[in-house]
């Protein structure tokens, strides 16, 4: 009798470790899938579908000289701050603005027709295709770093822009496929 009684401790020991073991497993595998989330909220060029810019890094940086502004949820995240703008030659922009972007800057520098005063501004295209993304906004020597607003940012064209989400959507597989 003692015997048997040794035998279902023993079982329910190695229950009580297989729960905890399989409690252990589930957690760690929930925070994979938010970190995998995380890692793929990006935003990526239209043409090539190059990873442009992270939707963490996106901020928002308000400018009076804008046409309209709006609120939208991007990559994941809420409230990102969508700009309408007109430049000289009669063309509208609806920009984003990030603290980071992996993108190519024009040699070019222009401080002219800028819609964030105390900035000057670069031409930025995507590095893998070339496509035209947005402008690099630099601090200039009228620009003073006492406010909020940073010493560098970008000003992404949403329209030559793809969330990663949207795009995997339209993914298209023949039904021959059985998918």
């Amino acid at each position: 009798m003692a015997a048997s009684s040794n035998r279902c401790s023993l079982s329910a020991s190695n229950v009580l470790n297989f729960i905890f073991t399989l409690m252990i497993v589930y957690f760690s595998l929930e925070n994979v899938a938010s970190v995998a989330d995380e890692i793929t909220d990006f935003l990526l060029c239209r043409k090539c579908g190059h990873e442009v810019v992270r939707a963490t890094h996106l901020i928002n940086i308000p400018s009076k000289l804008s046409l309209r502004q709006r609120n939208s949820t991007l990559g994941g995240v809420p409230g990102i701050l969508i700009q309408r703008f007109r430049n000289p030659h009669g063309m509208n922009f609806e920009i984003i603005t990030a603290g980071k972007a992996d993108v190519l800057e024009d040699v070019q520098k222009y401080s002219d027709d800028t819609w964030f005063p105390n900035y000057s501004w670069w031409i930025i295209t995507c590095p893998h295709c070339g496509q035209h993304i947005g402008w690099t906004y630099r601090i200039n020597s009228q620009g003073t770093s006492t406010d909020t607003r940073p010493d560098q940012f970008y000003g992404l064209v949403l329209e030559n822009l793809l969330d990663l989400k949207e795009a995997e959507s339209l993914i298209h597989f023949p039904k021959a496929y059985g998918f």
